[in-house]
């Protein structure tokens, strides 16, 4: 009966720990993310901006 429980905390500890990384990789990858996102922002080239819309053609300089 007791080896039951060990195999059954043991798969329990191997749950918990995929979790874990799964949880960091997630982590990673939404910090990884955030950081390209605030690198575009920051090096955007300077320029003209061209949109077409629905209330017609805007021209924006940056």
């Amino acid at each position: 009966m007791k080896a039951g429980f060990y195999t059954d905390a043991g798969a329990n500890m191997a749950l918990h720990r995929n979790t874990l990384v799964i949880l960091l990789a997630l982590a990673c990858i939404v910090i990884a993310a955030l950081g390209f996102k605030m690198y575009r922002d920051e090096v955007q080239e300077p320029g003209v901006q061209i949109n077409v819309g629905p209330r017609g053609l805007s021209i924006e300089q940056k």
